[in-house]
């Protein structure tokens, strides 16, 4: 165990903060107003800070200077915070190359008792693309250092060197959730097997081989378990299933023939004493269309009724195999000293790796894995940590109690049952959440956009009581259609390349390649569009699936948008408006493009009190005397028809409620 760690002055100055006055000004504001939130007043510490931000429930916050990426590289050989500054802004410029990292701005979380006291809660640190950003900016990433005052629960774990894993830690959560963990029992389905697994045995004399589950006995499924693998393929070639091995393969599976991260799984499966296994490339038939879309459909049962998921979360391919940890000083403990006028306490730090495993590591960048972490009772995150996550604990190896990984934004699991426990608004906002996260991921086959997030829709069709629509639900349609390209960082979204093979209807988020923002669907004041019916042509029998077309019909208002190439071209060029107010999904020559507002937002924070959402439409045609139009884009109109908060009117705008023969029914595609 490190109980001494040298920090250089600038990290130092974090934790030290003797003669600022620090406790008597914290400890007098809540005892004075302990129920009142003031976090909208800094109070500086000394002239160049830091400073207080004082919220309510005893919680502070200290925002310290900005610092400059600049000197992180040198002083990270010497100090262990700057290290893992310096980790997190390299991996963010590897991620955003053009516009790199300038400062970060560190911020202590403390936790104040009324009745005498000072607690460190957490450290987390913002990475802002300019060197001397305002206090209100947009962070663009936060990173948590979780203080521990108590060590017993690290002493055994701090030791750990690449590439070790805590087999014995990893057993006993294994036990522990089987024998104790309720949520993690429901809705498992003992009469269900997937089509194909592979048999791996209990040792490593023991033969390797594809089994046909089709005819095996209601008493033989209930008692087999088996483990799936989540991994990313990568460009290499690798053994995989196909019509012409398939008998080949149910006879052996020379172990020699497979890639590291097979074998590393079939390891890792045997010490946690389970004999099958699914890996997708090796239990589908990968050149027949027919068993592809078949197990596809399949693919939620797959996950939900394994007995665990482990995931090769920092293996960019299946020859990187699941053992590749990093540096261990960037995750091992260690201590830092925290004082003020009155307080001298022992911390011990940890870097908190979950929302980099979770969302920055080369296995979450794949689409499909989405579905395969959240839908999976258990997931092992082979990782920097190795981390366990099941619906009721996540923890790491580092820290196996869990206690400060455990609330409700981590544990995100998804299960039937999970309906019974939440509201329908929470359960909406929860899916919107997860095609945020989902649309942040890429496809080595686009067209793959609905199918391979098909599991989760299934589970929260169940939960939704609704009619699925090509991403959208049929009860909330309109809430579903007020999705824009996410801001990029530091600028305006350009639109995205125009998608040539169809897989959704212009209107759903899942007709683009890129991130999705749902956040406005959240503030709707009322609809403006009405008699809506909607309709999806599935590929195969499957409407969670592929398709091949798809509509929505409803009545609107419609307003001619003129020349939108013209006006984009001047909005865009003169920096005159930010991605949130406009955007156009995709590249494609727009021609004559009509506003049609579709909502009344209110009270949209960061953005004004009363806005119009509109869908930026092109003419596509008639059918059956009832006009088309495609989806392009979107915009926000004021209630004086000012688009996009500049000085371009919507051309005779007039504000609802219209007359209903100002309006006409108009198919969208």
């Amino acid at each position: 165990m490190e109980f001494t760690t040298a920090l250089c002055a600038d990290c130092n100055s974090i934790f030290d903060l003797l003669g600022t006055g620090l406790g008597g000004k914290v400890l007098n504001l809540h005892i004075e107003r302990p129920s009142e939130v003031v976090s909208s007043v800094p109070q500086a510490l000394s002239p160049d800070g830091p400073w207080i931000w004082w919220t309510s429930n005893g919680v502070t916050q200290i925002h310290f200077p900005h610092r400059s990426t600049q000197n992180l590289s040198s002083t990270a050989n010497s100090c262990r915070l700057c290290k893992v500054f310096n980790s997190a802004v390299l991996r963010f410029n590897e991620e955003s190359p053009q516009e790199p990292a300038l400062s970060i701005q560190p911020f202590l979380h403390l936790q104040i008792n009324p009745r005498g006291g000072v607690k460190l809660t957490h450290l987390e640190f913002h990475i802002f693309l300019d060197e001397t950003p305002s206090l209100d900016f947009g962070t663009l990433e936060v990173i948590d250092l979780l203080p521990v005052q108590d060590a017993t629960d690290l002493a055994s774990h701090t030791e750990l060197t690449s590439p070790s894993v805590d087999w014995a830690w990893l057993n006993n959560c294994m036990t522990t959730c089987l024998n104790c963990h309720a949520k993690c029992h429901q809705d498992h389905d003992e009469n269900f097997l997937p089509t194909r697994l592979i048999h791996i045995g209990k040792t490593s004399e023991s033969p390797i081989k594809i089994v046909d589950t089709t005819n095996a006995s209601r008493a033989e499924k209930s008692k087999t378990q088996y483990i799936a693998l989540s991994h990313k393929w990568g460009k290499s070639e690798f053994l995989n299933l196909r019509s012409s091995n398939i008998h080949q393969l149910s006879q052996e599976i020379r172990v020699n023939e497979l890639p590291q991260t097979f074998k590393d799984a079939i390891l890792a499966s045997r010490i946690l004493n389970v004999q099958y296994i699914w890996i997708d490339s090796l239990c589908i038939i990968q050149d027949s269309d027919t068993d592809w879309q078949t197990e596809a459909s399949k693919m939620n049962k797959v996950y939900q009724n394994s007995l665990c998921n482990i995931a090769a979360s920092e293996s960019d391919g299946p020859g990187y195999g699941l053992f590749r940890q990093k540096d261990p000083s960037l995750w091992t403990p260690f201590s830092v000293k925290f004082r003020t006028d009155f307080i001298e306490d022992d911390y011990l730090c940890f870097h908190n790796q979950w929302h980099t495993v979770r969302d920055k590591s080369p296995l979450s960048k794949r689409g499909w894995v989405a579905q395969e972490r959240l839908l999976s009772p258990r997931t092992i995150h082979f990782a920097s940590p190795v981390f366990w996550e099941c619906r009721e604990l996540l923890a790491c190896q580092v820290y196996p109690s869990g206690d400060l990984l455990h609330n409700e934004q981590d544990l995100s699991k998804l299960w039937p049952s999970l309906g019974s426990l939440i509201h329908l608004q929470d359960a909406l906002d929860m899916w919107e959440n997860l095609v945020e996260s989902y649309t942040e991921c890429s496809l080595s086959k686009p067209w793959d956009k609905l199918i391979a997030f098909s599991g989760i829709a299934r589970l929260m069709q169940f939960i939704l009581k609704d009619d699925y629509v090509a991403g959208l639900w049929k009860e909330h349609l309109v809430r579903g259609l007020l999705w824009h390209i996410k801001k990029a960082p530091g600028g305006v979204t350009k639109p995205y390349k125009h998608v040539i093979k169809y897989r959704a209807p212009s209107w759903s988020w899942a007709s683009i390649d890129g991130r999705v923002d749902l956040f406005l669907s959240r503030f709707i004041e009322n609809p403006l569009i009405i008699g809506l019916h909607s309709e999806t042509t599935p590929l195969t029998e499957d409407i969670f699936g592929q398709l091949s077309g798809g509509f929505i019909e409803a009545r609107g208002k419609l307003f001619a948008a003129g020349d939108l190439d013209e006006l984009w071209d001047e909005l865009y060029n003169s920096n005159s408006i930010d991605s949130r107010f406009l955007g156009l999904d995709n590249d494609v020559d727009c021609g004559e493009t009509f506003f049609l507002p579709i909502a009344k937002l209110s009270n949209v924070p960061g953005y004004g009190d009363s806005l119009f959402y509109c869908l930026l439409l092109t003419h596509a045609g008639e059918h059956r005397a009832v006009h088309l139009y495609r989806r392009i884009g979107f915009a926000l109109l004021s209630e004086d028809g000012d688009i996009a908060e500049s000085e371009f009117l919507c051309p005779g705008w007039s504000k609802p409620p219209w007359p209903q023969g100002g309006m006409e029914t108009l198919k969208l595609i």
